[in-house]
């Protein structure tokens, strides 16, 4: 079954970005999105996130809650602030069965552990918004 979206092309390939503070989380992570296809780059936390977007476009960024230096919720409003309607969906990671991310700027959440399957559904979920937003904003 192929996870990436049929209505384009194989060399539309989603920019993603993981941010967690937990060097296993991160790695786990990226061999998740390397067996449904996808390449990402990682962060281990919300200042390092920020600088890493300052220097290449993200479509979706994977966003640990509790983080040292910066938390998710303070990188997600800082990402909100600076690229308002071009900032990437993001999606938070957290161990809290009850989240609130989607009040704190955040576009969607996946409790802890992550699965293939969870990760394979947010991409289906938002993968329509992914690429109305890069057609968007790549003509601005």
């Amino acid at each position: 079954m192929n996870s990436k979206p049929e209505s384009h092309s194989s060399s539309d390939t989603i920019a993603i970005l993981v941010v967690d503070d937990n060097l296993i989380n991160r790695n786990v992570m990226q061999k998740i999105f390397l067996k449904l296809g996808y390449s990402t780059d990682t962060a281990e936390h919300g200042l390092a996130a920020l600088e890493i977007i300052s220097k290449k476009r993200y479509d979706l960024i994977f966003m640990d809650i509790q983080m040292p230096v910066m938390d998710g919720l303070d990188a997600t409003r800082e990402i909100r602030r600076k690229l308002g309607h071009a900032s990437p969906i993001v999606i938070a990671l957290t161990a809290n069965i009850r989240n609130q991310s989607n009040e704190e700027g955040m576009d969607d959440y996946l409790t802890k552990p992550i699965t293939l399957e969870d990760i394979r559904v947010v991409i289906e979920k938002w993968n329509d918004q992914i690429y109305e937003k890069r057609e968007k904003f790549s003509k601005q």
